[in-house]
């Protein structure tokens, strides 16, 4: 397993943090860590390369979860093709994403 993606949040900016590389699937562990003095609100989407809106709920694999200072959400297991990737958006800019999984040659 090696680091994929580290991301930087700006505030209320939905961004997408990583993209499947063309003619590759993931596995993903993706850690959201609150490194602010006050509490934020990070969720967690999973989108498609040619997504424009990036926080649709309906996407959504983690919502509006409330991590405070030094708090972390890690979500394991994250399968994703070709043309998916992982988007955050959070109430606060004091938000780091890291990633780390396997990225394969899809057979």
């Amino acid at each position: 397993m090696s680091h994929l993606f580290s991301a930087a949040i700006t505030a209320d900016t939905p961004a997408r943090a990583y993209q499947v590389p063309a003619g590759s699937i993931a596995t993903l562990v993706t850690n959201v860590v609150n490194t602010g003095k006050v509490a934020a609100r990070v969720s967690m989407f999973l989108v498609k390369k040619t997504d424009t809106v990036l926080d649709a709920p309906a996407k959504a694999i983690e919502y509006n979860v409330e991590l405070k200072p030094g708090q972390v959400l890690l979500r394991e297991g994250i399968f994703l093709d070709a043309d998916q990737g992982i988007a955050i958006a959070s109430s606060s800019a004091d938000i780091a994403v890291n990633g780390w999984g396997i990225e394969e040659i899809k057979a």
